[in-house]
């Protein structure tokens, strides 16, 4: 949806695979029932536990031609912190649409650099333009449509670039992300760390 990975799980929100053949047959008191159109019928409990060991199980939707993604983890294995909130961000974290959606802006930002290589004459031009950039896709409104935070998905997106002294005309930024779209209710910051392409001088 909009170019974005946010939306990828859930019946609502992009991860519905809709029109599976559904077969019926009568039970022997008459009832007619469907057949499951997936290999096999996966309950909530599998599916979670699935879902932890880093699969992404399709589980057909009872009664209906239809089946979903709930899940988006990823194999990696969340890191452990002391605290629950830093917990419940680093297990946020690993899930396969944010680190997608991140992947995607470090990809672009360092495209974008490699093009702009010896247009900037400081840290802080880069920065600037970065950060002016990513305000394009940011939405500051909590109460959006869905359909506004899929094409608007950061709720907050900032760049910090500083030259590297190690390597003059090098830099390295970081760049803090906090997406507010499908977050199962919890507030997750993702942080990534790049070295741009070096300028001219």
């Amino acid at each position: 949806m909009h170019g974005w990975c946010a939306a990828i799980r859930g019946v609502e929100g992009g991860g519905l695979v809709e029109g599976l053949p559904v077969h019926t047959f009568k039970t022997s008191d008459g009832e007619v029932v469907f057949k499951c159109p997936t290999e096999i019928a996966i309950t909530d409990r599998r599916e979670k536990e699935l879902s932890d060991l880093g699969f992404i199980p399709l589980v057909h939707c009872k009664n209906t031609d239809y089946a979903a993604f709930f899940g988006a983890q990823s194999t990696q294995k969340p890191k452990k912190y002391n605290s629950d909130s830093a917990n419940a961000n680093s297990a946020l974290s690993s899930q396969i649409q944010y680190i997608m959606a991140v992947s995607r802006i470090a990809h672009y930002l360092k495209a974008m650099m490699r093009d702009k290589v010896g247009s900037f004459a400081s840290a802080g031009n880069i920065e600037t333009f970065l950060n002016e950039w990513l305000a394009q896709y940011i939405l500051l409104d909590d109460g959006a449509s869905q359909e506004a935070k899929a094409q608007y998905p950061l709720r907050e997106a900032s760049v910090k670039v500083v030259e590297n002294p190690a390597q003059p005309g090098h830099y390295k930024s970081v760049v803090f992300l906090r997406p507010h779209f499908q977050l199962d209710e919890l507030s997750v910051s993702l942080r990534l760390v790049t070295e741009l392409p070096q300028s001219s001088n």
